[in-house]
């Protein structure tokens, strides 16, 4: 097997907590494909670890988005027609480094983590980008507009939920390849 040179982008540290993105990372590295982790750092992350994650990339670069920025994000957004949950995570300086990066001299392929991360691509067009949904995060949202137990939950959900599957119908056309973690994910994509 060709080792593969991955540029991995995505909207949060993957720490031991985010169990999928952080194996993901460490088995590629393990297989001997090399790594270079772009990643946010979200207010919620501020304290995440991430040595054994650095350990296993050959290069980390780390953008902080402030709880102001994500604020001012999601404000911007509601005027637009897009996601929130893909807004909340935009981060111009990130995404012009990604898009710097993303050359086939450089990188194999670009491996985008979930919708949040997914405008971290956009400038990308040098090489393969897989775009890893993990989850339909519309079938999330249909969930929780009809199950959650507070209703700014039912609210936020149902505010956003339109936005996610118009993006989530449009996303196997944006992306080379479109990966997600289960047949629900997938058949939810699928319809």
């Amino acid at each position: 097997m060709t080792a593969m040179r991955i540029l991995f982008v995505a909207p949060y540290v993957p720490p031991r907590v985010r169990v999928r993105p952080f194996e993901l990372i460490r088995t590629l590295s393990r297989l001997g494909h090399r790594i270079h982790l772009v990643m946010l750092r979200p207010p919620e992350d501020r304290w995440a670890p991430d040595a054994r994650l650095r350990e296993a990339c050959e290069r980390v670069d780390e953008f902080p988005l402030s709880r102001g920025r994500t604020l001012l994000n999601a404000g911007l957004a509601l005027a637009g027609t897009g996601p929130l949950q893909a807004a909340y995570a935009r981060h111009s300086g990130a995404a012009a480094h990604v898009a710097a990066l993303a050359r086939p001299e450089a990188f194999d392929v670009l491996h985008v983590e979930h919708l949040r991360g997914a405008g971290l691509a956009r400038g990308a067009s040098g090489v393969p980008v897989v775009f890893d949904a993990v989850d339909s995060i519309a079938h999330l949202f249909e969930q929780t507009v009809c199950h959650a137990a507070r209703w700014p939950q039912r609210w936020t959900a149902r505010l956003d939920l339109r936005r996610t599957e118009r993006f989530e119908a449009r996303a196997p056309y944006l992306f080379r390849r479109l990966l997600v973690t289960s047949p629900v994910d997938r058949d939810a994509f699928i319809r």
